[in-house]
């Protein structure tokens, strides 16, 4: 079954410095160290060998209450890829040699804005046969980032770790080149959510969270696209540097109200809570909060149509639920009220746009 969640956040003690994005990840939980070295016998090293270079002390792995700091993460990771000669740690349908990453960045930092830089890492991860493919494609107002198995490699089957591989450092990129967090409106992945999911909530600002969905992906808002790049080579010569550490701790100017009120609807639509409910949340009178929505075009209400919409849209490309499942799942109580809703929305019924759309 297909779950839809979104991110959990703390009350800000203060309005206008409130900042909603992600917290640097403080603290890495041991699945992510123990994924990093798992594979490693498949190369004929001794995962304790690779957490020797890395300085941390196996004993740490054996314990599920262990965490980590982003550093010693950062050290594990980068000693396994450059022991076991594979960017993906042996968790890719193919190695990826060390340097890729390093190539395919000095490839995009020169574009003139992010959809060019999109554009030419997709086509970059193209050229390898039997490697993982992204995708970019448009949709409306909105952009899809699709992460395709190779065709090549038809028994490959991902591990979650290999998923979040894909999404995390790519979105983390992205974000770095134009020096702006860009909120998810969807993150979806194609396996079922892992154990650990819980902890995705803390790294990403997204309206809508899936697991067993056709394909990985993010969509995030096509205005982003025409967001120039604001680094240069030797600004990218530095982040290199840092290996992986980067991605974990850089920071961003906060995102618009608009971005963290869709992520708080879209947590559980069929129980949407007041208004007065998510600015106290915020710690932030109501009257200021519509203040600031207003500045941003838009309120409360139609922040709930767009989620709704959004939520509807995903589930009905997505998921085979019926019309009344998809109805009562985004918060309408009889599924005719649905359907004339989303008819305003999309042009037509929800089973003509699931005909057009799904899969």
């Amino acid at each position: 079954m297909n779950d839809l969640t979104t991110p959990d956040y703390a009350i800000g003690d203060h309005d206008d410095r409130f900042d909603p994005q992600p917290d640097p990840l403080l603290r890495v939980p041991v699945d992510y160290p123990r994924y990093a070295i798992s594979r490693a016998p498949d190369f004929g090293v001794d995962p304790n060998r690779i957490l020797q270079i890395a300085g941390i002390d196996p004993e740490l792995l054996k314990d599920d209450a262990s965490t980590f700091t982003p550093q010693q993460f950062s050290r594990v990771m980068l000693t396994a890829i450059m022991v076991m000669r594979d960017e993906m740690q042996g968790h890719g349908p193919s190695r990826v040699p060390p340097g890729t990453w390093y190539i395919m960045c000095h490839s995009i930092i020169h574009c003139d804005n992010l959809g060019d830089a999109l554009r030419r890492f997709c086509k970059f991860f193209s050229l390898f046969e039997n490697g993982i493919h992204p995708r970019l494609t448009l949709d409306g107002e909105s952009v899809s980032l699709s992460f395709y198995m190779p065709a090549s490699k038809p028994d490959y089957k991902p591990e979650f770790y290999a998923l979040e591989a894909l999404i995390f450092p790519i979105h983390r990129l992205i974000n770095w080149l134009i020096s702006e967090y860009i909120p998810l409106n969807t993150l979806s992945y194609s396996l079922p959510a892992p154990t650990y999911h819980h902890r995705l909530r803390e790294y990403f600002l997204t309206t809508l969270l899936q697991f067993d969905a056709p394909v990985t992906s993010l969509t995030f808002d096509r205005r982003f696209l025409q967001r120039g790049i604001q680094q240069n080579k030797s600004d990218l010569n530095r982040f290199l540097r840092t290996g992986y550490l980067e991605l974990f701790t850089a920071r961003y100017a906060p995102v618009g109200w608009s971005s963290r009120l869709k992520a708080v609807i879209g947590s559980n639509l069929a129980e949407v809570p007041a208004f007065e409910e998510v600015a106290a949340r915020f710690a932030i009178h109501p009257q200021t909060l519509r203040r600031r929505l207003a500045e941003e075009n838009t309120t409360f209400r139609q922040l709930k149509v767009d989620v709704r919409r959004e939520a509807a849209m995903l589930l009905l490309r997505s998921t085979s639920l019926s019309i009344e499942d998809i109805a009562a799942r985004i918060g309408f109580s009889q599924a005719s009220a649905f359907t004339r809703a989303f008819k305003e929305w999309a042009g037509s019924p929800p089973y003509t746009f699931r005909a057009n759309h799904y899969g």
